[in-house]
């Protein structure tokens, strides 16, 4: 069962359970933006970082573009720090989302990222050949 209350991203039912468990799923799980208004509205912080991170989101989210701090990343960093210090988020969930992380990383080759983007025309003539459209589209 879903809560109304909770967002997905902060609900271990869902990443966890019905995501992880019940899908199969055993890939990287990117949280919605921390900061959205569904999230900061009406959780702390820290609290929706330690729900995210608990719940088995793998990498955070942080927009960082409504509210701008300048130190939000290594303000995020040492919330996980301390959380993990004092037993709140244990270290093997840490090192679950890294391993997950290398895996991905892994299937991607690292030239990959150094290749010049493809021009649009190359994407449009793919995009046209896919739905069998010899020419320019028309909207009429």
């Amino acid at each position: 069962m879903l809560d109304p209350a909770f967002p997905a991203t902060l609900f271990s039912a869902v990443i966890d359970g019905l995501l992880r468990r019940e899908l199969g799923y055993d890939g990287v799980v990117i949280s919605d933006d921390m900061q959205m208004g569904a999230i900061r509205g009406y959780y702390g912080y820290e609290d929706a970082v330690l729900a995210a991170v608990a719940a088995g989101v793998d990498i955070l989210a942080i927009s960082n573009n409504v509210t701008f701090e300048e130190d939000i990343v290594s303000r995020t960093v040492e919330i996980l720090r301390r959380a993990v210090a004092q037993g709140r988020i244990s270290r093997g969930r840490i090192e679950q989302s890294h391993a997950r992380i290398q895996r991905m990383k892994e299937r991607v080759p690292a030239r990959a990222a150094a290749r010049a983007p493809v021009p649009f025309a190359f994407w449009r003539a793919k995009a046209r050949a896919a739905l069998n459209m010899p020419g320019p589209a028309r909207l009429s």
